[in-house]
């Protein structure tokens, strides 16, 4: 797992970025019902997980009950019911504007040894790089499996993915009974220094957080937070024996296509002949899958040449059109992936389409298409990897990079000391 401070970001905006209008509380049922009635039509198979009639009950259920509910309660009801499909794709974004959730001023991060803050607005800057124990009277463990019910995903990779920010909503929070509706929040936190302490952080509105000037916790680069900001990218690691590309995106960037950026690197392969080839998609959470071809293409040629292992790093930010890749990956290349699970099924439901409930204004999102991109028996949940590497909180601050360590280490060629070992 690698974080930076634009996916962070991404990741947190991905929620609060979008702005609709607010409505009365009369209007909703007439949502709910189009909801209802609409979804199973435009959805590719929307009861392939949660049958028909329960997903009429719970709707029933929460008509009954839209009159008592806040903007806030009735997006969470919403996102819960939708992340019974169990479909990545199908899902409400708790970021728009109607929904009324206010946020914490911080920015956590999930890591094998727990959550941590890792930006935060300057009044809160002091809690860079803490650990957060609990909310409240709940451990933060609990709160991660807790908020999953509110995550649509193929697999829970999803909740390791987005908890972190969705525990940063104050509604959430007091959905999940660790925090009054009214904040403040109360942070039970361990400091680097090792001082256990109580915090308390005050909520704020969209408006404000999203004029922030965030504080970020110091740490060094490392190869794949070097060129984040672009859609793909390369660079000759371990004095050039191995190739590390970084595909953030499937995406076309703006002045160099992916087939133009394929073609140079072919003439680098050509000409610098790397032992191994490391493709990193970690970060990818998709875009356009028939761009793909592009890169995979001078990978096979240069296999077909030239002996040389072939590595992917994959984790929970792989996901839609980046499991295609992986694929690919998998079948063309041979290829050994490092890293975690990722957060998409082989395969899986996807194409995403929006539906906009008229009197909220929200915009609800669903997969209009099923993918088979591996074989019809293939039930994976996700593409596992082959060798499992997480990453600490130390590691993150000390720009170590486990999942690519471990590549560079296996690309390395063996010595007589190391067989001696």
């Amino acid at each position: 797992m690698e974080f930076n401070r634009n996916a962070l970001l991404l990741i947190v905006l991905l929620f609060w970025g979008c702005s609709v209008s607010r409505t009365a509380s009369d209007s909703r049922s007439e949502d709910i019902q189009l909801l209802t009635s609409t979804l199973p039509q435009r959805h590719a198979n929307l009861f392939h997980q949660l049958p028909a009639e329960e997903f009429s009950a719970e709707m029933n259920q929460l008509l009954s009950r839209v009159d008592s509910l806040t903007d806030a309660e009735m997006a969470l009801e919403l996102a819960r019911i939708l992340a019974r499909i169990g479909d990545g794709h199908t899902q409400l974004n708790l970021g728009q504007a109607g929904t009324g959730f206010r946020l914490l001023p911080v920015v956590l991060g999930r890591f094998e040894d727990g959550l941590f803050i890792l930006m935060a607005a300057p009044e809160h800057a002091d809690l860079l790089g803490a650990k957060v124990l609990k909310f409240g009277d709940l451990p933060a463990e609990d709160a991660l499996e807790q908020v999953a019910r509110y995550i649509s995903g193929d697999n829970e990779m999803s909740a390791l993915h987005f908890g972190p920010s969705r525990l940063t909503m104050v509604e959430m929070l007091a959905a999940l009974g660790a925090a009054p509706s009214d904040g403040p929040v109360s942070l039970d936190l361990m400091t680097p220094d090792g001082t256990r302490k109580v915090h308390q952080v005050a909520p704020m509105a969209l408006s404000s957080y999203q004029e922030i000037a965030w504080k970020s916790i110091e740490r060094k680069s490392t190869p794949s937070t070097a060129a984040a900001q672009e859609n793909y990218s390369y660079r000759f690691l371990d004095s050039d024996r191995v190739l590390y590309i970084q595909y953030v995106q499937c995406k076309n960037q703006e002045g160099l296509p992916l087939k133009k950026f394929a073609a140079q690197l072919w003439k680098q392969l050509q000409a610098k002949k790397p032992q191994a080839v490391v493709v990193d998609i970690r970060s990818n959470g998709g875009g356009d899958q028939t761009l793909n071809r592009h890169l995979i293409s001078p990978l096979k040629r240069y296999q077909e040449t030239q002996e040389v292992q072939v590595f992917g790093l994959i984790g929970r930010g792989t996901f839609s059109a980046a499991i295609e890749f992986a694929i690919q990956m998998e079948r063309s290349l041979n290829a050994t992936f490092v890293g975690e699970p990722t957060r998409g099924k082989p395969n899986h439901y996807g194409e995403s389409e929006d539906l906009e409930l008229p009197y909220s204004g929200l915009s609800i999102g669903y997969s209009a298409k099923f993918y088979q991109l591996s074989d019809v028996q293939d039930e994976r949940p996700w593409i596992p990897p082959d060798i499992p590497v997480g990453t600490s909180f130390e590691d993150y601050i000390a720009g170590r990079d486990p999942a690519l360590d471990t590549v560079l280490k296996m690309a390395r060629p063996t010595t007589l000391e190391d067989d001696r070992s």
